[in-house]
């Protein structure tokens, strides 16, 4: 792998966590996050959400970006482990 491959990665590592990585940083320090579902779609599809978690979709994030705290970490969440629309939305 070269050089800005393993930068690549290096970065996606320590900007990404999984749900169970949440939950135990959640746990611990709860106010220091803010959940955030960035799911793009229709409401009958998003029915379920984690709970506590504020519905920002991720189309609508750079006119909404004032209602994100700036004194807390933000976590961002799709639809499963293959969507990219969290990932994508950190670049709003």
């Amino acid at each position: 792998m070269t050089h800005k491959a393993n930068e690549f990665f290096e970065e996606k590592i320590n900007a990404t966590f999984s749900p169970m990585d949440y939950l135990q940083v959640v746990n611990k320090t709860p106010e220091r996050y803010y959940l955030v579902d960035v799911r793009n779609g229709p409401a009958h599809l998003k029915k379920e959400k984690i709970e506590g978690a504020v519905e920002i979709p991720q189309g609508e994030l750079e006119n909404r970006v004032s209602e994100l705290p700036k004194d807390k970490t933000l976590a961002l969440y799709c639809w499963d482990v293959w969507c990219n629309t969290a990932a994508k939305a950190q670049f709003f």
